[in-house]
């Protein structure tokens, strides 16, 4: 049983600069929000080699080694991830050993506070020598194809969470929802992932809403407004899980109509904050701006008294 990931930094969540690789953000936040077989939350942590501290090891030698990790860490953006940074990073030298000694990663299990075995963990890294490793201590792997390892099970890291969802349990629906939506936060982002249903071996019927713009001339000004419109969708997945097929049906043009008279209603009854700043006193939804520039429909409260 899967309980705890363990990741590697250096070539497989940043690169050669330090940056982060595409998509690590969205990987990290969807596995966090996955559960083991038992439904107990998915623990993970950092193991990384970095900077030996000469022996006798001591917390004065080790303060400034993980100061410095941190600053990298930090200018990654991605510290949040791993807090509390006591418990959920561990360097060589909290072991006194690189990896792919097996003394470094049982202490990362100490750090953590857990009790699983190395049989019940997880390492994700672009080192091919380190993946050989720590298989032979009973560990799952999942190798990151950086620039310069040719061979690996993945390359984007959206992909991720799918296939760590798939090892914590093939069959189980329960880590669906949060492993889908990293991934179509990356590669979908106008869609919402709702719920999903497994059909099959490998197919799954989605529910998601869809930001769809109304283009309808009984809109007016409000022409071309975006607003989440229900719809459904087949995904296909592969042998380890990732995502290989996505389809969805888009809105019916009844659909869309009637969404548009919706908004139209909204609007005359006063429903809708137009303006930035100038709210009507029973107004339910807003106009928002996202990211792209478009104009969305959001919702503010339920009721209109």
């Amino acid at each position: 049983m899967l309980r705890v990931v363990m990741f590697d930094l250096g070539r497989t969540l940043i690169d050669e600069r330090n940056q982060p690789f595409p998509h690590v953000a969205e990987a990290l936040s969807g596995i966090a929000q996955l559960v083991d077989a038992r439904e107990r939350p998915l623990r993970s942590c950092l193991v990384s080699d970095f900077k030996l501290a000469a022996p006798p090891i001591t917390a004065a030698k080790l303060r400034p080694l993980l100061a410095e990790y941190l600053t990298i860490l930090e200018g990654a953006g991605l510290r949040s991830a791993f807090e509390p940074v006591e418990r959920r990073i561990t360097l060589s030298s909290h072991a006194g050993v690189f990896k792919p000694e097996r003394a470094l990663f049982e202490t990362a299990l100490r750090r953590l506070g857990s009790r699983a075995l190395l049989s019940e963990c997880l390492l994700i890294t672009e080192d091919g020598a380190h993946i050989q490793a720590v298989q032979a201590y009973g560990m799952l792997t999942l190798q990151f194809r950086s620039d310069t390892t040719p061979q690996s099970d993945f390359s984007d890291w959206s992909q991720a969470p799918l296939l760590v969802a798939h090892l914590v349990s093939p069959s189980s629906g329960l880590n669906l929802v949060p492993a889908l939506g990293a991934y179509l936060a990356v590669h979908h982002p106008e869609l919402m992932l709702d719920a999903v249903e497994r059909e099959g071996a490998s197919g799954l019927r989605v529910r998601c809403r869809l930001w769809q713009a109304l283009e309808q001339a009984s809109l007016g000004a409000l022409s071309g407004l975006h607003v989440p419109l229900p719809v459904v969708g087949e995904v296909r997945l592969g042998a380890r899980g990732e995502l290989k097929e996505l389809q969805v049906t888009p809105p019916t043009p009844e659909a869309l109509a009637e969404a548009a008279t919706f908004v139209v209603g909204l609007h005359k009854r006063g429903q809708i904050v137009v303006q930035p700043g100038v709210a009507p006193p029973h107004a339910t939804h807003e106009i928002a701006l996202d990211v792209r520039g478009r104009r969305k429909l959001v919702r503010r409260r339920f009721g209109a008294g």
